[in-house]
């Protein structure tokens, strides 16, 4: 026979699950209704533009509720983390391929600050925040996550990539904290390379920092982020000689080697010496890293007339079309690029 006070409890514990089964459903219909909202920006009057905010706050709300809660729930709670992170990401998409970058900037930072910095969508969402521009919002939301003793995950890695656009004295001590041989090979690439735009070329003791790291990296051998980018924290500081002789036969993939060489060649020689090489090679045997600092060159300097002789404007039939990655890695640093395309005009936003 069942006591009376027994009884009492196990419907009190039945009663519970069903009601946190209801809430959960709820929930997930509330995240399903979003995802229609977000289905539905591009059809109101100003594309979505006033309702992104909108969805952000509601967005960040679910997160927090899910992350106070998940402990003590039954139910599926992957599959609410899963419907959140899906249309956070999906927002994000939005903004990018609506180009809203500028007039939703503080909205994303609302975005990334709301969620879990380990989420992939962080990735989406920091790269929505760096072509909205180098605004000051940006550079102090960029700085507080990096001084931040909290820094971690996906968002500490995409902050890490900011710096390599935008170097800043100011974190400099942070960064080298994180360009070390001791650091997941995630932040040791990215914070090297960032390191090594901060330092002095040819530094004996930045070098030998960078030159640690570099040796774990290759060791390790796991990945693009953990080789390249940390050789490219060293080739800010090193020179073709010392690259070749401490980087011929040590493990490191030739092919690595030859973009750490032109990539230093690029980076130390002079202004004229830099037009030359761009007009020689830039669409030709440039690759990525040498093109993007070349593309720098360019547009810190104002030089047009090398713009307009590289192949990367087209004059279509509603005005000037500039290569993809030329336009964002320009809005990245501050610039847009107008005009047509044998008379470009940069200018600084």
């Amino acid at each position: 026979m069942v006591h009376q006070p027994f009884k009492a409890v196990l419907w009190s514990i039945v009663l519970l699950l069903l009601l946190s089964r209801t809430a959960y459903a709820l929930e997930l219909g509330d995240l399903q209704n979003i995802e229609q909202e977000i289905q539905s920006l591009a059809q109101q009057n100003d594309a979505g533009l006033s309702q992104i905010p909108i969805l952000v706050n509601k967005l960040n709300q679910f997160e927090a509720e899910y992350e106070q809660t998940k402990s003590q729930s039954a139910g599926n709670v992957s599959q609410l983390q899963e419907a959140i992170f899906d249309n956070k990401n999906a927002l994000a998409n939005y903004v990018y391929q609506a180009k809203f970058w500028s007039s939703v900037q503080p909205a994303m930072i609302a975005l990334s600050e709301g969620t879990n910095s380990l989420s992939m969508v962080q990735k989406s969402i920091i790269l929505n925040i760096m072509l909205g521009g180098p605004t000051a919002q940006a550079k102090q939301f960029f700085t507080d996550y990096i001084n931040s003793d909290e820094a971690g995950g996906i968002r500490l890695r995409e902050t890490l990539m900011y710096f390599t656009l935008h170097p800043n004295p100011e974190v400099k001590d942070r960064i080298s904290l994180m360009a070390n041989e001791q650091v997941h090979p995630l932040f040791r690439g990215p914070a090297s390379w960032a390191f090594g735009k901060l330092s002095t070329p040819d530094d004996p003791q930045a070098l030998q920092q960078l030159a640690g790291a570099l040796n774990q990296s290759i060791g390790e051998d796991i990945g693009f982020d953990t080789k390249l980018l940390t050789l490219l924290g060293v080739a800010e500081v090193a020179s073709v000689d010392y690259l070749k002789a401490n980087y011929t036969s040590v493990g490191l993939d030739n092919d690595y080697l030859v973009v750490a060489k032109r990539y230093s060649r690029f980076k130390r020689a002079s202004q004229t010496d830099k037009a030359t090489l761009i007009l020689n090679g830039f669409s030709g045997n440039m690759g990525r890293y040498e093109r993007d600092e070349a593309i720098q060159f360019i547009l810190d300097n104002n030089r047009a007339d090398l713009l307009s002789k590289i192949g990367v404007l087209v004059d279509g039939e509603q005005g000037l079309v500039v290569e993809e990655n030329v336009a964002q890695l320009a809005r990245i640093l501050g610039y847009t690029i107008t005009g047509s395309s044998d008379n470009p005009v940069i200018t600084a936003l």
